[in-house]
């Protein structure tokens, strides 16, 4: 059952190897978003989902004092945009 789960969730995350290889250059880095994230990103599920190395909760609480990626909301979800969020990410990462 672990294993089928863990294949499960590898497939799932597109790019899984892009926050592992620190060498790539914040280009390379910014590439490889840019083609695996959809326009609108939901929070919930971030982490799992696209391999972001931040749960929701940290999202919400660095939404809740001004210093998040601009999350904007889609009916009752957690949205950002796509080009936002690639900004803060390597602004915090790179």
């Amino acid at each position: 059952m672990f294993k089928t789960k863990a294949k499960q969730l590898k497939e799932t995350v597109p790019f899984e190897e892009t926050f592992h290889a620190f060498s790539l250059s914040k280009a390379e880095l910014r590439k490889r978003l840019e083609d695996a994230l959809p326009p609108l990103v939901p929070r919930h599920g971030i982490k799992e989902k696209y391999g972001i190395p931040y749960s929701d909760g940290y999202l919400a609480n660095q939404d809740s004092v001004g210093m998040g990626a601009g999350a904007i909301r889609v009916g009752n979800r957690v949205c950002y945009e796509k080009s936002a969020l690639i900004e803060w990410l390597l602004q915090r990462i790179a």
